[in-house]
Parts: structure tokens; sequence; C-alpha cells
């Protein structure tokens, strides 16, 4: 499954630089990750959930669902370079952390 599809196709960005030379191929790619999980339209939804998710310190348990923009810019209005789709959820009961698969 890809996590991150290009609206454009990999001929026509500007986010990305790719320098060659003989032993290897490198691609830096710049974008940001909009992470939306409230309002009108949000772009993650929480689609279950542990017995003991709401009463955990860190919210160890849930899983959500994502289909999170990715942009040129920090501004979510920001041109749109890709989606970054998938599942994750909240993954450490010591402290604060996700996991993509």
């Amino acid at each position: 499954m890809a996590l991150v599809q290009s609206q454009d196709g990999p001929n026509k960005v500007n986010w990305a630089t790719r320098v060659d030379n003989q032993n290897e191929v490198v691609t830096t790619l710049q974008f940001y990750f909009h992470d939306t999980l409230s309002g009108k339209n949000p772009s993650v939804v929480r689609v279950a959930q542990a017995v003991t998710t709401n009463n955990s310190s860190t919210l160890f348990g849930p899983v959500a669902m994502a289909n999170n923009p990715l942009t040129e810019g920090p501004d979510p209005s920001s041109k749109l370079v890709g989606r970054a789709q998938g599942l994750y959820g909240s993954a450490c009961q010591t402290e604060l952390a996700s996991s993509w698969p």
C-alpha cells in the first residue's frame, strides 16, 4: 500500500530534488503533513479503540484512518502535492507516540 501519492506525477514536482552520481541516487522531498482531527472536514477519524483508551494518559490504543493532505508550504492552503493515506494508532503506554504501518 502506498503511503504517499503524488498529485502531479514524478515529472512535474518542484518540491523534490534529485542528485545522481555514479554510486547512488539521492532524492530529497520537502512537504508539510496536515493532520486535522476535528471540525467540519477532518482528515483523520478514529475507527477503533481499546476499552482503556479514554483512561490512558497517553491515549494508548486507538486506531485511526487518515487521508492527510501534503502541501508545499506550512499553510494548509498552499499547493497540494500528495496525500498520506492509511491507518495509524497511538502506540505507547508511557509517552505520546503514533505508529504508521
